[in-house]
């Protein structure tokens, strides 16, 4: 590694150190939750959502660091094209798509978790019924949040824009 790359990388773990550590922290909880359950499709889904979650801070750390050195004025050429446009964009706004990250995987898994209680757990009406529809709100939830993330980062990636 060299020595404008390794800036970079380190450029990009400070500017979002927050966002890393609640990714981190993330990972933690989903870890510990898989392998407190014995269902196993309950940890296939807590797997995915964990390769999913560091697929995404791969993504993040790699347009941060890939961009960084342009984005500081370290490096005169441009080996990304149009696309060092859209990186710095992803990377400057890592912290906000890494909260709604967040907010969509836990908004899924409360709202799986909720439904599997209403079908196997739960015996009466009443009770059924909330879990279902609580299920529903958060899953109705997390299907906007994941648009509205969708349409944020393919902004980004307008040529439009910039």
């Amino acid at each position: 590694m060299d020595l404008i790359s390794g800036l970079a990388a380190r450029y990009c773990i400070r500017q979002d150190a927050r966002g890393f550590i609640e990714l981190w922290g993330l990972v933690l909880v989903l870890a510990g939750a898989a392998t407190a359950t014995r269902a196993t499709w309950w940890r296939g889904t807590l797997a995915c959502a964990i390769l999913l979650t560091g697929a995404l801070a791969a993504a993040i750390f790699w347009a941060c660091a890939a961009s960084a050195p342009a984005s500081l004025g370290t490096v005169a050429a441009n080996p990304y094209g149009r696309n060092l446009d859209a990186m710095i964009c992803v990377s400057s706004h890592a912290v906000e798509t890494i909260d709604e990250w967040i907010s969509i995987v836990a908004a899924f898994v409360v709202a799986i978790g909720l439904i599997a209680l209403g079908i196997f757990r739960f015996r009466e009406l009443p009770a059924r019924g909330f879990a279902f529809a609580a299920g529903a709100v958060l899953l109705l939830f997390a299907a906007a949040n994941g648009g509205l993330l969708l349409v944020g980062l393919s902004w980004c990636h307008s040529s439009r824009l910039f």
